[in-house]
């Protein structure tokens, strides 16, 4: 929720603040009868998929909303008769183009089970279709678990599948390609994918892997002492893994080390997503509360969840820009809200333009230069998730602001949406 505040005229700029907490509210609830393991945020749309209770069974349902979660429409629902169908996870390459996976029916004269199933929309989720892959000679691949389409023009996707394997294709679904991890039948539960070449998956035994050949080659990277890694997320190098027995790890080198987060009192965790590199969230069994960190993990605070939610675990959170949204069981969704941080890639924008930051730590004015882009927009984000929009002075190539009014700390300063680097403000 965002208040605005305001401050008077200064010497050299005036200030508007805005606070952006983190704060969730209840959206409306989907379905009391439906169980939601996916969900993505877009600009437009966000959808969510999952298990609906029936009268022959479970039903893999997909529902859609246009303004945030105030209503929903269900787009597609498989029923089947004979088996159970689930979906487990979905993502979009572009506004119109994604897909949802999960298992279908597997039915012959003698067995009744389930077998991996992918489906894709090329119209903003009005329509899915079947991709029904082939699955080579993987025959105990009854379930995919998660999906990834990290890049809206290039036509890559990866999903996460049963008895450790790792599914790819590069041309938005049409065919894919299988890799088995070695050594390990345990379900792969989450992918993601940093570039085109370095990806992590995490699975059931409590592993992490990492290829830097574009999924052809895996290597164990981590071994939780604790069962259960469900969720992988990254923004640029920075990444974080949850699972159960209050486990979340994170990595600052793009998934090549991990370590364990001294993190608050959950049971178990079943999603996780890195905001930016300082705001990292995680949400599992506990459904009344949100951990979050706004200093990369260091320390965490709690976010109980409106009335409402309270006993219902959270399976997933997305976020695009300002827009949030945590699903989970009977039906809940929640939406909140993210601090449209800056997603810095592998790179570092602020080596990239030769940024400048001066005095570090300051107390009136701080000073900074670009060498080859000109500063239209700064943000300052303190670790309480609060933001401040400055105006800025220019003097000749050097850009001021007056930041008297911040309290002393620790700070995030994001330069057009692009650059983000840290100060600290200091009070004599």
């Amino acid at each position: 929720m965002k208040k605005a505040l305001t401050i008077a005229a200064m010497i050299l700029m005036s200030v508007i603040v805005t606070a952006q907490t983190h704060s969730w509210e209840l959206a409306s609830k989907v379905d009391s009868a439906i169980a939601l393991f996916g969900v993505k945020v877009q600009s437009d749309y966000a959808y969510t998929c999952g298990t609906l209770s029936g009268e022959f069974g479970s039903h893999g349902v997909i529902w859609r909303t246009a303004d945030n979660g105030d209503t929903w429409n269900r787009v597609f629902v498989v029923i089947d008769s004979n088996a159970n169908t689930n979906m487990h996870a979905l993502d979009f390459w572009k506004d119109d183009m994604g897909l949802c996976v999960g298992n279908d029916p597997y039915i012959t004269s003698s067995f009744v089970g389930k077998k991996a199933q992918i489906w894709r929309t090329t119209d903003h989720g009005s329509n899915w279709g079947p991709l029904n892959p082939i699955i080579g000679g993987f025959a105990e691949f009854r379930t995919i678990h998660d999906v990834h389409t990290p890049w809206p023009d290039l036509p890559f996707a990866y999903i996460a599948a049963d008895d450790g394997i790792v599914g790819l294709s590069d041309n938005r679904g049409d065919t894919w390609a299988f890799v088995k991890l070695a050594d390990t039948l345990s379900a792969v539960n989450a992918v993601h994918f940093i570039t085109p070449e370095v990806g992590l998956v995490c699975n059931d035994n409590g592993e992490i892997y990492r290829t830097n050949d574009s999924g052809h080659t895996w290597m164990s990277v981590y071994s939780s002492p604790f069962f259960g890694l469900n969720d992988i997320h990254f923004n640029g190098a920075v990444g974080i893994c949850a699972g159960g027995a209050s486990n979340l790890i994170t990595s600052a080198d793009s998934g090549q080390t991990w370590s364990a987060l001294s993190n608050p009192d959950m049971d178990f965790y079943n999603t996780a997503y890195v905001i930016c590199p300082e705001d990292i969230r995680g949400a599992g069994e506990d459904g009344n509360e949100v951990v979050y960190s706004v200093d990369t993990g260091a320390s965490f605070m709690n976010y109980l969840l409106p009335s409402g939610s309270g006993g219902e675990w959270i399976h997933k959170m997305d976020f695009y820009e300002s827009k949030g949204m945590a699903v989970g069981t009977n039906g809940y969704v929640i939406r909140g809200n993210g601090n449209e941080c800056l997603n810095t890639g592998i790179d570092n924008p602020a080596t990239a333009h030769n940024l400048k930051l001066w005095p570090n730590p300051a107390e009136n004015i701080l000073k900074i230069s670009l060498t080859d882009i000109d500063i239209e927009e700064v943000q300052i984000y303190s670790l309480e998730g609060i933001r401040f929009d400055f105006g800025l002075q220019k003097e000749n190539s050097v850009y001021q602001l007056d930041i008297r009014q911040l309290p002393a700390g620790i700070y995030l300063i994001r330069i057009n949406k692009s650059i983000a680097r840290k100060f600290t403000k200091i009070d004599f």
